[in-house]
């Protein structure tokens, strides 16, 4: 968990220059929830071949303190592409990289676990199952087990290649839309939940006609 330095070096890149309230501790975890979950949002939303941004929320519900979602493609049950094979680990690199830019390299949480877990199997079915990977190395697609130690290393080699690349366009994005991250992240603070037609508002600068779960403007 984040101590108070850090909750404010994440505190002045989002809300840099707004006057605020002491925070209390739930509401720090708060905040640094909307941020990784604002990455999520944004990658999806401005990421090609992503799946429809559906909403966000910063609730907690069982071990998990806030979730993004979206709407799920049916046409993905027969068949997918390797363009939303990309498009699906950039969103789940999307709240790590959100982190790391925004609350800093030394202060991720260990929230980001089970996204890069997700991230590191996306990358590992594409090449060992469907062989959409691994142009340099002949291809990689094997779905067995028994296979030779060189094989698995250059199967290691490839996912590295693919979740680094996806870092790095993530990390391209998220600093083009340092503002929009601002907004959504302010607004996931205040609301607690927003819809997709909400996030569309707040990526676009807008203000939202309703009440503010908090009390006060941070």
């Amino acid at each position: 968990m984040a101590d108070m330095s850090d909750f404010e070096y994440a505190r002045d890149r989002i809300m840099m220059g707004i006057e605020r309230r002491k925070l209390s501790m739930s509401d720090k975890d708060r905040l640094l929830t909307a941020i990784h979950e604002s990455g999520h949002a944004i990658v999806c939303y401005f990421t090609p071949g992503a799946k429809k941004l559906y909403k966000a929320t910063i609730v907690a519900r069982g071990s998990s303190l806030g979730a993004t979602y979206m709407v799920p493609d049916e046409s993905d049950m027969l068949s997918t592409t390797k363009e939303k094979v990309l498009a699906n680990i950039d969103v789940a690199m999307g709240g790590h990289v959100a982190e790391k830019l925004f609350v800093g390299h030394e202060k991720v949480t260990t929230g980001c676990s089970s996204d890069l877990r997700g991230a590191t199997n996306l990358a590992y079915e594409a090449v060992r199952r469907y062989g959409m990977f691994g142009e340099d190395a002949g291809y990689l697609s094997v779905d067995v087990k028994d296979v030779s130690q060189e094989h698995n290393a250059l199967i290691d080699e490839q996912v590295k290649k693919i979740l680094d690349e996806s870092f790095a366009r993530v990390k391209e994005l998220l600093l083009r839309k340092e503002q929009e991250i601002r907004n959504l992240s302010k607004n996931l603070f205040w609301y607690d939940y927003l819809d997709h037609t909400e996030m569309e508002k707040v990526i676009r600068g807008e203000e939202l006609p309703k009440d503010k779960v908090r009390i006060w403007d941070i």
